[in-house]
């Protein structure tokens, strides 16, 4: 008696690429050196914010969905990171920013 006949099982493989869009919330001055000198190409958007600052809570949604969607700059990707100048006065400083600081 001969063997059953095997049904060939064909193995269908896809092929995606994954943009890499990287989001890192309320880092410190030091994260913020490290990134910008591996950065390389690749636009880096700093979010510089305050709990209590009402303009920043409007731009936050905002910077988060040009950080997550690459169709709204033109299909590049860029990566976001944040910063809480309450907590890091030094790094705000450092980048000049004084609006911030006037007002504590």
């Amino acid at each position: 008696m001969a063997a059953p006949a095997r049904a060939s099982v064909v193995a269908r493989t896809f092929s995606t690429t994954l943009l890499r869009r990287k989001i890192e919330e309320n880092i410190s001055g030091a994260r913020l050196q490290e990134l910008l000198q591996n950065q390389g190409s690749k636009p880096l958007l700093v979010d510089f914010y305050a709990e209590w600052c009402g303009p920043c809570k409007m731009l936050s949604p905002i910077l988060h969905k040009l950080a997550t969607t690459p169709d709204l700059v033109g299909g590049k990707e860029l990566d976001l990171v944040t910063i809480d100048v309450d907590h890091h006065m030094e790094t705000a400083q450092q980048y000049g920013l004084r609006q911030f600081i006037e007002k504590l």
